[in-house]
């Protein structure tokens, strides 16, 4: 999760400007490394997986908990990557 973070030809995207597709990233165990994601789904809710064995899930990123551990978001799928 840490290199798509930092991944340079990754668009950092606005909380306020989150589309389809876009990957969220969270500090679950460190303040300073992402070490979880999601897919943002729209309507404020994304996809993940919390942990290996466990079921995928469906979330909202206004709970508490995710707000607590966002880091960012990027875009990977934009029209400069994708051409």
């Amino acid at each position: 999760a840490n290199e798509m973070y930092h991944y340079h030809r990754a668009t950092i995207v606005a909380n306020n400007d989150l589309r389809r597709g876009d990957l969220l990233f969270f500090h679950i165990h460190s303040r300073e490394i992402a070490d979880h994601m999601g897919v943002y789904l729209g309507d404020g809710q994304f996809i993940e997986s919390p942990r290996t064995g466990e079921t995928i899930r469906v979330s909202r990123l206004a709970e508490p908990f995710w707000q607590d551990h966002f880091l960012g978001a990027r875009r990977i799928l934009t029209e400069e990557t994708i051409l």
